[in-house]
């Protein structure tokens, strides 16, 4: 797990009382992705829910 700027799905509070200290935050990749991808769509249920394609009904799940 991540110390990451953006998201803020998972509290890391119970994992620092247990000793844990993250290392990484992948906000240092951003822009570099972002300029490759674009800005990601808030409204895309795949990155907006923790779980991407996972929380999608079945018949919405993208086929590769």
């Amino acid at each position: 797990m991540s110390a990451n700027t953006r998201g803020g799905w998972v509290s890391l509070d119970e994992a620092r009382a247990l000793g844990y200290q993250p290392e990484d935050d992948a906000e240092a990749f951003a822009a570099e992705l972002i300029a490759e991808h674009g800005e990601p769509d808030p409204d895309n249920p795949v990155l907006r829910c923790l779980g991407g394609e996972f929380t999608l009904p079945d018949d919405q799940i993208p086929r590769r």
